[in-house]
């Protein structure tokens, strides 16, 4: 069909596409200003604060060495807290907050999430903390870029107050959280390793006792190639036993550090903000959206029916 042909078919139905775009488009004028539900987005973002694990500080090629001969791992397995666990796939955070009382637009007095959601209505009270919990999951969102780890979390709730404390909230237990968790991990982690140390420091000595006894047996112009290779072994055990001392001691001294420092803290970068309009429904999108598909699916359908009707 031709452009004139359409032409001709939008002149002679016009009043008919008019009434139907205009009847749509007050239709979806209603449905945002008065049926939709808003919801307001409140946005944080911040750096988490890594504390990389490694055999110890002694050099790192040295540190190597004495892993791949020993069979040593690291004493620190890499202690990182992967935020998005926290919320998606554990309940500590989710359940600290479910019952704190927010302010909100909607009530003079502070509300819980329970009564924010008119969730206090079901009575069996399990079933009503488990679709607590999940409105709660499904009203956050976290993203992390992959290149500068930046993370960034929202909350969109019905109440633009209400998804600003709640993000509050959240930030402030997963900071309490990883503060804690750290600050124990290193404590255990120093434990461990004071247990290797005494062990490795009476190794050392012992190689020291016997490295000196060897060379208090032979005196110098005696020495046998026999002699010579075993005190270049003694002298190779010593090496091995103090740079295993010498490691240990720093592992402990890094860990005591860490379990004071507290070092896997967040980086704020943006605490959360108060959204000053509605994040959905898009008002003007959807209105505009609603006129521009109402009038070519109109003009489309009369010309299917011109065409085969």
């Amino acid at each position: 069909m031709s452009i004139s042909q359409i032409k001709k078919i939008i002149l002679e139905d016009k009043k008919y596409i008019v009434s139907i775009v205009m009847l749509i488009t007050i239709l979806s004028i209603i449905y945002c200003y008065f049926i939709a539900t808003p919801y307001f987005k409140s946005e944080s973002s911040f750096y988490q604060k890594k504390t990389g694990g490694s055999f110890s500080g002694m050099n790192p090629a040295v540190g190597k060495l004495f892993e791949k001969q020993l069979g040593l791992g690291s004493n620190d397995k890499n202690f990182n807290i992967f935020i998005p666990d926290l919320i998606y796939k554990s309940d500590k955070i989710i359940n600290a907050i479910l019952n704190v009382k927010f302010p909100s637009s909607f009530s003079n007095e502070p509300l819980t999430l329970t009564e924010f959601w008119g969730l206090d209505k079901i009575e069996d009270i399990n079933e009503q903390k488990f679709l607590l919990k999940e409105k709660l999951r499904k009203s956050i969102n976290i993203g992390i870029n992959d290149e500068s780890q930046l993370i960034t979390i929202s909350c969109e709730t019905e109440d633009s107050i209400i998804s600003q404390m709640i993000l509050n909230s959240l930030i402030n237990e997963i900071k309490n959280f990883i503060i804690k968790s750290t600050s124990e991990h290193y404590k255990d982690l120093k434990n461990n390793i004071s247990k290797k140390v005494d062990k490795y420091d009476s190794d050392l000595n012992k190689a020291y006792d016997d490295l000196l006894n060897h060379l208090n047996k032979y005196k110098v112009t005696e020495q046998s190639n026999d002699v010579i290779i075993e005190e270049k072994k003694l002298n190779d055990v010593v090496f091995m036993k103090r740079g295993l001392s010498q490691s240990q001691q720093i592992d402990y001294e890094k860990a005591d550090n860490l379990e004071q420092d507290n070092t896997e803290t967040l980086l704020m970068i943006q605490e959360p903000t108060r959204p000053p309009e509605q994040s959905w429904p898009k008002n003007i999108l959807i209105i505009a959206l609603s006129f521009i598909s109402s009038l070519f699916g109109t003009i489309y359908f009369l010309v299917l029916k011109r065409k085969f009707g």
